[in-house]
């Protein structure tokens, strides 16, 4: 699950409309004629004026009014107050829409005159930053098709290499807001974003102690957008920092920092330890996202047992108020639970119904998500049963092999007994099985297993249902893991079907890996051997 920013995108495609625009649609005659009744300021007025500027429109009359006087400075500021004050701003009318941008249009542009042009030595890294942190904070909108990216020669990409090359310039806010900003706007190729998250890293403890708590968490939230995990002495350091600071982290900063670190592969049990106990001290009054994204942290750090009974206090808030929790954040506090070896029923019934009330809302990935997941946590078969129809009777839905396979395994577990439903979702496995992955045969031939073939009616046999996942198996033993092997094997004996070429394979491959299994996967290799009567060569 990716982190909510609880910040806008802006789409490339829009940034370059908008220099378009600035270059072709609003001259400086037009933008003085139309500003002239605001008069003129001096520079120090223009400043207060426009860090003052009250709403959107305000700021952007001010533009209209003064850009072909604006300084670098000016230039960047109003940027950087039209960007803020547009996350606020809605239900313009299309006129005034059009007008807004037209003006927007022309400051990006002059922005980018400043960034490209022989003045750029006289940006400092502060301005860059704000530009930077504009562009990406800018809301996306929809513009005429055909509007592309600039590439190399657009306004983000030059912020962005201009301000990476004063990275030693900046101070711990700067610094903060420049990763922020290239991980949110991610505009350039992965070996750059990569080679500039390494620059970060090597910058990054001699600033720890100076970050505010926001500015050491968008920072870190920087590290897990762009996958960049941590040095083991920075981790060290990252934990004795964040141990000093644990009574004074607000919720937000916790879970973007769980976040961060699950995502980054480093949350270790120290700062684990650390992170608990600051979230132990912001549950309470806690927003709804907050509690999903640290519960599904957790989880996804493969929690240990220790840390289960925290994970129920963090999802517990959340059953007060479940109508408070988004698609998203019911889904990710439902996957949590449902991975972790907690298991708490109160929980489970609390959100269940919620899931119910969301059928119609959730998307298909969201969907079969949580599908899965009330079935691992044994909740309401109704529920269970209603999203997998929402899911089967949604004909313009694709659906991959992977959300085939959890689809029927979630019918199967949540010990569905509808026929028809049945064969709609073996008949979907019999179109998709070229896309399952190892896993996903391994979770057909248990939903069969299970006494999914029970109900099957359609115009499959049941001897081509209960052979497919063996025979896949078989054809794909090389690529597939030996315990997946093993529970293909396992789902297919009892079934009454034999499939030598998935003995043979299964008994190469359990003499290769034993070590390697675990001893239930053994276990089920030698009993499907027994009921095969395989010699186990």
């Amino acid at each position: 699950m990716p982190f909510s920013s609880q910040q806008h995108n802006l789409g490339l495609s829009r940034l370059a409309t908008l220099c378009d625009l600035g270059r072709r649609g609003l001259s400086s005659r037009r933008i003085t004629e139309q500003g002239k009744h605001l008069g003129s300021r001096s520079a120090k007025q223009l400043t207060k004026d426009i860090s003052s500027a009250p709403t959107l429109t305000a700021a952007l009359d001010l533009a209209r009014a003064n850009l072909t006087h604006f300084d670098s400075t000016h230039t960047l500021a109003c940027l950087h107050r039209v960007a803020k004050l547009s996350r606020q701003s809605c239900g313009r009318s299309s006129g005034q829409q059009q007008e807004h941008e037209e003006i927007l249009a022309a400051l990006v542009n002059r922005v980018k005159g400043f960034v490209t042009g022989p003045q750029r030595d006289r940006l400092d890294a502060g301005g860059l930053v704000i530009g930077l942190w504009a562009v990406a904070t800018l809301p996306s909108n929809s513009h005429p098709a055909g509007a592309s990216t600039a590439g190399k020669d657009s306004l983000a990409d030059h912020l962005v290499s201009e301000a990476w090359s004063r990275l030693t310039e900046m101070d711990a806010r700067n610094f903060a807001g420049f990763a922020w900003a290239v991980a949110q706007l991610a505009c350039t190729d992965e070996a750059t974003l990569a080679s500039i998250a390494c620059s970060l890293a090597a910058e990054l403890s001699r600033h720890m102690s100076e970050f505010t708590n926001q500015g050491l968490s968008n920072t870190l939230w920087a590290f897990g957008r762009l996958q960049h995990v941590l040095p083991q002495p920075l981790q060290t350091s990252l934990s004795i920092e964040l141990a000093n600071r644990g009574p004074k982290l607000a919720a937000q900063d916790v879970a973007a920092i769980f976040w961060a670190c699950a995502s980054m592969r480093c949350l270790s049990m120290e700062l684990a330890d650390v992170l608990a106990s600051s979230a132990e001290r912001n549950l309470t009054g806690c927003a709804s996202r907050h509690l999903a994204n640290m519960a599904w942290s957790l989880a996804s750090a493969a929690c240990t047992p220790v840390h289960c009974p925290l994970l129920a206090s963090i999802a517990a808030p959340a059953t007060q108020n479940p109508r408070s929790l988004s698609s998203q954040d019911l889904q990710s506090l439902l996957w949590a639970l449902a991975t972790s070896a907690h298991r708490d029923a109160q929980i489970t019934e609390a959100l269940a119904p919620q899931a119910s009330l969301q059928i119609c809302r959730l998307e298909p990935q969201l969907l079969i998500g949580c599908a899965w997941a009330l079935a691992v946590l044994s909740a309401s078969v109704d529920a269970v049963g209603g999203m997998l129809h929402r899911v089967s009777n949604d004909a313009g839905l694709e659906l991959g092999g992977f959300q085939v396979a959890r689809c029927l395994w979630a019918y199967a577990a949540s010990r569905q007994t509808d026929n028809k439903l049945a064969s709609e979702l073996i008949f979907q496995a019999h179109d998709k099985i070229e896309d399952f992955g190892s896993q996903d045969l391994a979770n057909f031939g248990w939903a069969m297993a299970r006494g999914l073939v029970q109900h099957q009616h359609g115009p499959l046999p049941f001897v081509a249902s209960v052979a497919l996942p063996a025979k896949v198996a078989a054809t794909r033993s090389l690529e597939m893991e030996p315990r997946h092997l093993a529970q293909v094997a396992w789902a297919a004996a009892p079934l009454g079907h034999y499939d030598v070429d998935l003995a043979v394979s299964l008994a190469s491959r359990t003499k290769a890996a034993a070590s390697e299994m675990e001893p239930q996967d053994i276990a089920l290799t030698s009993w499907a051997f027994a009921v095969w009567q395989h010699d186990g060569n």
